[in-house]
């Protein structure tokens, strides 16, 4: 609950009750907290809960312009409102805190640096480090228990785990994170390969495990397959979230030149600069299939002449990989794709 001085202080805690139908009693808590603290009960508030079969926490945080204010106040006011309910603040788990000193919620470190001159200090949300902690503990498991596995089926295992950690905080501030992580992920593989092999020389390794791709000299590779270790400072950049206006309809026709354009904005961001260059000229069109590429989908990039040396944006297009694929398969792959009008953006 922000106060009208601004966020100074800050209350965070969890709320512990058993609940039934398989952990669906935590959206009814969830609508129970949005009604205002300090009111009655609503006469949409559930008078009951349901049978005690299963256990369920509620993190939330609270903020307010000064501690005492907290302690005094909203704290048992809290407290009150959910006593009714049968809920309670878990007293081991709920913790006041400076915003200046920071704390960890869900993940991701919020603190508020203070600026010099007397400037307004400014809030920062980072990827927490017990949350990376948890990231590497996760690839050095699946590292540990791969020794048997191809090369191709350590990628498969790899990516996944990574690729979802980095979607979650890449709308924080997390590109130093990234080049942490991705340089812990490749310690581990290089470790990985080092045991399969070890009375193999480093240049052996490099040999049958590294190649030279997207940048990057060492990148994890398996020739057979094509898979490729992701690297998530470069895959998955820093990403402002934009927010979905409130009167949207994703169903309504009248919206749907509206969500075309968020798509393509959301797809521009989520790719390096070079290959936001090489989409704009196409409109954000797979020109394969003529879908938009959403942000989530991966992408190949095509060379019209089928030099791979020619990395001009006039030669360059970006596919959808089973498009891509398909380019390839065809007898002559520099007409099979239809070319869209030349206008501008």
């Amino acid at each position: 609950m922000p106060c009208e001085e601004g966020c100074r202080t800050a209350v965070f805690g969890k709320t512990e009750r058993t609940v039934g139908w398989e952990g669906n009693g935590e959206p009814v808590m969830r609508g129970l907290l949005r009604h205002c603290i300090r009111g009655n009960p609503q006469s949409t508030d559930r008078p009951y809960l349901p049978p005690l079969t299963h256990s369920f926490t509620l993190d939330f945080i609270t903020t307010a312009h000064n501690e005492a204010f907290l302690k005094e106040v909203l704290i048992p006011e809290i407290n009150a409102f959910l006593k009714p309910r049968g809920v309670a603040l878990s007293q081991e788990k709920t913790r006041i805190t400076h915003i200046s000193q920071g704390f960890d919620f869900l993940g991701q470190t919020i603190r508020k640096f203070a600026r010099k001159q007397g400037k307004s200090g400014k809030l920062q949300i980072t990827p927490s480090r017990k949350s990376l902690q948890e990231i590497k503990a996760k690839v050095k498991h699946i590292c540990k228990t791969s020794g048997q596995i191809t090369q191709g089926q350590l990628i498969d295992r790899l990516n996944p785990t990574i690729r979802g950690w980095a979607n979650y905080h890449r709308h924080s501030i997390c590109t130093e994170t990234f080049a942490k992580l991705d340089s812990y992920v490749w310690r581990r593989v290089y470790i990985w390969t080092r045991r399969r092999h070890p009375h193999k020389t480093g240049k052996w390794i490099k040999t049958r495990y590294f190649t030279a791709a997207n940048g990057y000299r060492w990148t994890f590779k398996d020739e057979a397959s094509g898979k490729a270790l992701i690297h998530v400072a470069q895959k998955l950049p820093h990403q402002r979230h934009i927010k979905v206006k409130a009167q949207a309809n994703p169903f309504a026709k009248e919206w749907e030149e509206y969500f075309h354009r968020r798509a393509k904005k959301l797809k521009m961001q989520s790719v390096n600069k070079f290959n936001s260059k090489v989409l704009r000229q196409q409109k954000g069109i797979c020109l394969g299939c003529r879908q938009m590429i959403q942000a989530d989908e991966e992408i190949d990039l095509h060379h019209k002449d089928e030099n791979q040396d020619n990395n001009r944006i006039v030669n360059l297009e970006l596919l959808h990989p089973n498009c891509h694929r398909q380019v390839h398969h065809a007898k002559d792959s520099r007409n099979v794709i239809p070319r869209l009008p030349k206008r501008r953006l």
